[in-house]
C-alpha cells in the first residue's frame, strides 16, 4: 500500500543512519571507513568501475566500496531509500530532494560499424534518421537530449532497438545491427571497441555528468571520501584524453 511504502522508505532512512554512527565515530581520527554503496549509470560502470574500484582500494584502504549499476530512476529511489550512497550518472535535471553536483558536460558521438568508410567527421540531425539507431530507453539524459533535438528539428530517429544498459547497446552494435549513440568518453577504455568507428553530432548535443547525493542530510565521512576521490579521477580522465588528443595532431 501507499502507506506502507511510506513507511518502509522512512524506516530504512533511519535503519541507515543508526548504522553509519559506528562509522562516524570511528573516522573522527580522519581516515574515512565503512561500506560505502556507490551506483553507476551502466556506461560509467563499463569505463571506469574497474580502475576506479583499484584506486579506491589503494587510496582509501579502509573503505569497502560496493557498486551498483542501474538506471537512473532506480537509483534515485535507491538514494531515497540509502540503498547507496551516492551516484554518478548523466542527468540534466534537478531533483527536489537531491544533491546534485555537475563534474563536466560531454558531447555525444554516434558509435558503429557503418562508417568504416566514411570520411567525414561529423554527421547531422538528417541523416541519422537513415540510418538505424539502438537508443537508450526513457527515461535517460541521452534519450532526452536526442528527444529534443529531434523534435526541434522536425525529425524522427529510425529507432530498431530500446535497450536498459550501455553494454546491451554496444553488443547489438558490435553484431553490426545498428548504431548507438553516447559520450565520447565511455569508448577509450572499452575492450573490443577497436572496429567501431566514433562520429561527431553537427550540432553537438551536450549531456552533464553529475554525482548525486540524497539531500536530507550531509554525507558521511567516507561517503564524501570517495565523492571526492571520484571527482578527482574524473579529472584524471578527462585530462589524459586532452593530453592523448594533443599528441595525435
Amino acid at each position: 500500500t501507499a502507506a506502507g511504502e511510506l513507511f518502509y522508505r522512512e524506516a530504512a532512512s533511519i535503519i541507515g543512519q543508526v548504522e553509519q554512527l559506528g562509522r562516524v565515530v570511528r573516522s573522527v581520527a580522519g581516515e574515512p571507513e565503512g561500506l560505502v554503496k556507490l551506483g553507476m549509470s551502466s556506461g560509467f560502470a563499463v569505463c571506469w568501475a574497474c580502475d576506479f574500484m583499484e584506486a579506491c582500494r589503494m587510496i582509501l584502504p579502509k573503505v569497502n566500496l560496493r557498486l551498483v549499476a542501474v538506471d537512473i530512476l532506480r537509483m534515485r529511489s535507491l538514494i531515497a531509500s540509502r540503498g547507496i550512497d551516492l551516484c554518478l550518472v548523466l542527468d540534466d535535471e534537478p531533483i527536489q530532494g537531491f544533491t546534485r553536483q555537475p563534474l563536466f558536460h560531454q558531447p555525444l558521438s554516434m558509435a558503429g560499424l557503418l562508417f568504416a568508410e566514411d570520411v567525414a567527421h561529423t554527421i547531422s540531425l538528417e541523416r541519422m534518421t537513415h540510418l538505424p539507431l539502438v537508443l537508450p530507453t526513457r527515461p535517460s539524459a541521452v534519450r532526452s537530449a536526442l528527444d529534443r533535438a529531434f523534435q526541434e528539428a522536425g525529425l524522427s530517429p529510425n529507432c530498431i532497438a530500446e535497450v536498459d544498459t550501455f553494454a546491451s547497446a554496444l553488443s547489438l552494435v558490435n553484431a553490426g545491427l545498428g548504431n548507438m549513440i553516447a559520450p565520447k568518453i565511455f569508448f577509450p577504455d572499452i575492450p573490443r571497441h577497436g572496429d567501431l568507428r566514433l562520429i561527431a553530432i553537427d550540432p553537438p548535443l551536450n549531456v552533464t555528468a553529475c554525482l548525486v547525493y540524497s539531500g536530507t542530510t550531509p554525507p558521511a565521512f567516507a561517503v564524501q571520501a570517495v565523492g571526492d576521490l571520484l571527482i578527482t579521477h574524473a579529472e584524471l580522465s578527462l585530462r589524459n584524453r586532452r593530453e592523448e588528443k594533443e599528441s595525435s595532431l
